[in-house]
């Protein structure tokens, strides 16, 4: 982590921030001790949009592993979370 991130996850959130109206997707690594993907369903009461948590084969850094599939649950979700006006330039 960067001394930012430290500063961000140390520093208390405002208790009126009310909740974001977007959609969220949480991925996290079956084999995360970090961030196991118990932990990733809190991220569901941050938002009054749709969202979705889903597990991926790996640990902390998943990401390189499941770069393809990632994308692919990304597509999907956004897909079916977001308008298709909201993506007309």
């Amino acid at each position: 982590m960067l001394r930012a991130d430290f500063n961000v996850a140390l520093s208390p959130l405002p208790s009126d921030r009310g909740k974001l109206s977007m959609p969220i997707l949480a991925l996290s690594g079956v084999e995360d001790a970090h961030a196991p993907p118990c932990s990733m369903t809190a991220w569901g009461k941050e938002t009054s949009g749709a969202f979705r948590q889903q597990s991926l084969a790996g640990g902390h850094f998943f990401l390189h592993s499941s770069l393809a599939e990632i994308c692919q649950i990304m597509v999907e979700f956004l897909s079916q979370s977001v308008p298709s006006k909201a993506c007309t330039l």
